[in-house]
């Protein structure tokens, strides 16, 4: 799924601020999501929930990628 498609999905909610730097993503998987995890392979971040895998291909390089409490959080640099 392509970052666009996933930040307008109406499934969850999905915000994305871009700033000078770059932009930030930030998706609540909701509810029992706590036991979520990203990982970040080339320029794919692999969210695993219990059985559930959502691919994300991201435009641009990761600063940083992470999951708290059910919470994603994308950092993307911007391009030089």
């Amino acid at each position: 799924m392509e970052l666009q498609q996933f930040i307008n999905d109406d499934d969850r909610s999905v915000h994305s601020v871009r700033r000078d730097g770059g932009q930030t993503v930030v998706a609540d998987f909701g509810p029992g999501a706590g036991d979520a995890s990203v990982d970040v392979v080339g320029d794919t971040a692999i969210v695993m929930h219990g059985e559930e895998q959502t691919d994300i291909d991201l435009p641009e390089p990761v600063a940083r990628a992470f999951m708290e409490n059910g919470v994603l959080t994308i950092e993307l640099e911007a391009d030089e």
